[in-house]
């Protein structure tokens, strides 16, 4: 069907098409020198910014024409976990930075965009993202042992010198 641009829409019928939550997921790694780094990956309609170990952007695809659309809902929680966070995006608004990750830690994402009734009316995008680590981190788990380690010999410096002195005295 040609509209007003003359690009060439076709019309599908949301009620009669059965949702799918989860499917095949097309991953598309750009590394181009133009706005995205490295760290973007896109999949399907939605692409995963690294802005830092704590924070991803994501981008989508807008709804366009669609007289029931209300908004987007983004969800996101760290893999293989039950609970999950929502978060309601105005329309006109085809990104959302999410902030207060946890670093190298990976989460599903997915964007829904929805009606008055908050059906959803299509999957913007869904797919999985692993935070960046936190630099310097990378051994950092043993850093409590050798802290609680050099107390122990600090400690026992304190207490053993003075005794000691006085026993010797």
């Amino acid at each position: 069907m040609k509209d007003f641009d003359d690009n060439d829409n076709t019309e599908v019928d949301m009620f009669n098409q059965s949702e799918r939550f989860i499917s095949d997921t097309d991953v598309e790694i750009q590394t181009s020198p133009s706005r995205m780094n490295p760290l973007s990956v896109r999949f399907e309609g939605m692409l995963v910014e690294s802005i830092n170990p704590t924070t991803l952007t994501i981008d989508w695809c807008p709804v366009l024409n669609s007289d029931s659309f209300r908004g987007y809902k983004v969800r996101y929680a760290m893999k293989d976990m039950s609970s999950y966070n929502e978060i309601f995006v105005s329309p006109g608004i085809s990104n959302y930075t999410i902030t207060g990750l946890r670093p190298n830690t990976e989460y599903v994402i997915s964007v829904y965009a929805v009606d008055e009734n908050e059906a959803i009316l299509r999957n913007c995008g869904f797919g999985t993202h692993k935070t960046d680590e936190i630099e310097g981190t990378a051994n950092a788990g043993s850093m409590p042992y050798i802290a609680a380690v050099i107390a122990v010999v600090l400690l026992t410096t304190v207490i053993v010198v003075p005794l000691s002195i006085l026993i010797t005295a």
